[in-house]
C-alpha cells in the first residue's frame, strides 16, 4: 500500500528563511548602532582635548599678553616723550627692572608678591594685597604656613 500526502499537508521548504533574515537585519542594525556610539565617543574625547588644548593656549597667550604690556608699559613711563623713539630719563631704565631681593637672588622674572618694593616706572605687582598666612579673614581666622604645606 503506498500512502501519499494531500498537498494542504505539506511542510514548506523556506518556513526558517524569514526568521534568518530577521535575525541577520538585527545583527547588521546592532552593528551599525555600535559603530555609531563608538564613532561619537571618539569624536567626543577628539573635541574634548582639542577644548583643553584651545583653553590652555588662550590661558598662555593672555599670561604673554599682560606681560608684554608691562614691559611696554615701563618703556613708557620711564621715557621723557610719550611718543616713540622713547628716550630713557635714567640711563638705569635702559635695562630692565630687577624683582625679588637683590642682594642674595635679583631675578628678572616679576614674582606676585603684594609688596615687591618696585618703584617707578615698573609697573606695580598684580598681587593681593591678602596675605592668607599672616593677615586674619573677616572671622577672624587665619592659616598657618604648616597648614599650607601639608597634603
Amino acid at each position: 500500500m503506498k500512502f501519499q500526502f494531500n498537498s494542504s499537508f505539506k511542510q514548506p521548504q523556506n518556513k526558517g528563511a524569514a526568521l534568518v533574515l530577521v535575525l541577520a537585519l538585527i545583527v547588521l542594525l546592532s552593528g551599525l548602532v555600535v559603530a555609531y556610539l563608538s564613532r561619537a565617543s571618539t569624536d567626543r574625547r577628539l573635541a574634548k582635548s582639542s577644548f583643553d588644548d584651545t583653553s590652555a593656549e588662550l590661558l598662555a597667550r593672555s599670561a604673554l599678553d599682560i606681560v608684554v604690556g608691562d614691559f611696554k608699559q615701563e618703556i613708557v613711563d620711564g621715557s621723557t616723550p610719550a611718543t616713540p623713539p622713547y628716550t630713557p630719563t635714567s640711563t638705569a631704565y635702559v635695562v630692565p627692572m630687577r624683582s625679588g631681593n637683590p642682594g642674595i637672588v635679583p631675578n628678572l622674572i616679576r614674582r606676585s608678591v603684594r609688596s615687591d618694593g618696585l618703584v617707578a616706572p615698573a609697573v606695580p605687582s598684580r598681587a593681593s594685597a591678602i596675605n592668607s598666612s599672616t593677615d586674619v579673614s573677616v572671622n577672624g581666622r587665619s592659616v598657618s604656613l604648616d597648614r599650607w604645606n601639608i597634603h
